[in-house]
């Protein structure tokens, strides 16, 4: 159903004037406008239709919701339940993000100030526009790259705006790039790598990427046949290698050697285990405490005691607390 309405927008888009291409995207936010108002829930769109830059037909609307007051565990299923048959009749609607003010102040302070620059309404009403938060720069490349390199490779062109805007928010000047992999290495300047470390980096990244993003090999069976990388892909996607790596059997070793890295390659990893908090947060009112999840809080928590160890990081102390008011947060998510 939804290739189908794909490929029915990207056929028509050539002969539809843009305010109509934008309005068919905007549909959905003033339905569910109307239909949480009366919850006291705000919406909005964010990303590439807030800013107007959106593929018609390639691009997602990604939605914020944000409530001044708790939600109750019933509101929040009707919520998800309006959702779910709203994308059934908006296949094109995207990722969904459900804000309660009573616990975003806990944790604001794990997000990524440029992340947060892509949804500017949730700056100006949440008045945190100004706030101490972090800019976590390379954790918001990487994850740049793991989230749209597929799509970059298979046409840099319909990437153009993303590409500009991400630059934009980046303090970068616009470029023009020919691939995934022009990029990829662009952006690797910023890492603070010596010119073979950066090329060895590129290597790893890039193979991975194009292996797990655009072949869809499994984690698990990619790191078994490049176990030279695994160093690499565990200081840049820790979130990712982790349920791998204890697979395998190489998660504490690993770690270990990451704590004998440089401080600039250990706060890289750092920075991704902040985003990893953050995104869990953001997406805590759709995930329920089961094994799997308490096992990946744990996990966090050993990344950072093994690679921190012996050290007064601030930064890692702030992770720990984080990892445990997670931990909280589900807790009592499971008894509602």
């Amino acid at each position: 159903m939804k290739r189908a309405i794909q490929r029915l927008m990207i056929l028509i888009a050539p002969v539809l004037p843009f305010f109509l291409k934008h309005a068919i995207y905007l549909l959905p936010i003033i339905k569910l406008k109307t239909l949480l108002f009366p919850l006291g829930i705000s919406v909005w769109a964010r990303n590439s239709v807030y800013f107007k830059d959106e593929v018609f037909g390639i691009s997602d609307l990604d939605i914020t919701m944000y409530s001044l007051d708790e939600v109750s565990h019933f509101k929040k299923k009707i919520v998800y339940r309006i959702l779910k048959i709203m994308k059934f009749f908006f296949p094109f609607m995207g990722e969904v993000i459900f804000y309660e003010a009573h616990d975003l102040k806990d944790f604001i302070s794990y997000a990524s100030k440029y992340e947060l620059k892509r949804d500017p309404i949730l700056l100006k009403k949440t008045n945190i526009e100004n706030a101490d938060i972090d800019s976590l720069e390379r954790a918001f490349i990487l994850n740049w790259m793991l989230n749209d390199y597929h799509r970059m490779d298979e046409s840099i062109l319909h990437r153009r705006n993303k590409i500009d805007r991400f630059l934009n928010i980046l303090k970068k000047n616009p470029k023009t790039f020919i691939s995934a992999e022009d990029v990829l290495m662009d952006l690797l300047k910023d890492f603070n790598l010596s010119e073979e470390d950066r090329l060895e980096w590129f290597e790893a990244i890039q193979r991975f990427l194009r292996a797990f993003k655009v072949k869809k090999i499994p984690v698990n069976d990619w790191l078994s046949e490049n176990s030279q990388y695994e160093e690499i892909i565990a200081l840049c996607f820790p979130q990712i290698w982790m349920g791998a790596a204890i697979h395998k059997g190489s998660f504490e070793d690993i770690l270990y050697l990451l704590h004998n890295r440089d401080v600039d390659d250990k706060r890289i990893f750092l920075e991704q285990i902040s985003w990893e908090l953050w995104g869990l947060y953001s997406n805590h009112s759709q995930l329920k405490l089961n094994a799997e999840l308490t096992l990946h809080l744990d996990h966090l928590e050993q990344c950072v005691d093994i690679v921190c160890r012996d050290e007064e990081d601030k930064f890692a102390l702030k992770l720990k607390k984080g990892v445990n008011k997670l931990q909280e947060l589900f807790h009592r998510k499971s008894y509602e």
